[in-house]
């Protein structure tokens, strides 16, 4: 779907993302660790007029290199899970309190990622939640 696995040390890997990318770097680096030195290294991987979206939690505040996300006009987007409320939700879905088929606005088959993913970057129509199922 367009995601390159990579890992290794921060030198390796900076490396081998320019090398995947012809030294364009990542689109979209998505943060998911919490770990302080890999929210710091997403300026370093994230392209020009890239977007970094920070997943896992950091124990503390952490500095990054705001330098670098202006010079590469990088956007930051965040986003918090609340673990604490599955439990309850899911109650509340087995007892047929939210009517989850409603909340369901689209349904794309996965070959049609691309066209789901532009539904919901583009904004042209309302959308709550997207579906993608297998072919």
């Amino acid at each position: 779907l367009g995601a390159t696995p990579l890992r290794g040390e921060r030198e390796a890997l900076t490396a081998a993302l320019a090398d995947a990318t012809d030294g364009d770097m990542a689109d979209v680096v998505f943060e998911a660790t919490g770990n302080a030195a890999c929210t710091r290294l997403t300026t370093e991987l994230v392209a020009s007029a890239g977007r970094i979206v920070l997943i896992g939690w950091n124990k503390g505040p952490v500095e990054v290199d705001t330098v670098t996300l202006m010079r590469k006009e990088a956007e930051v987007f965040t986003s918090r899970n609340s673990t604490g409320a599955f439990p309850a939700v899911l109650r509340l879905l087995a007892d047929d309190v939210i009517d989850a088929p409603r909340m369901i606005t689209h349904r794309f088959l996965l070959d049609e990622a691309a066209e789901a993913m532009a539904l919901l970057d583009g904004g042209r129509e309302p959308s709550l939640k997207v579906v993608l199922a297998g072919n």
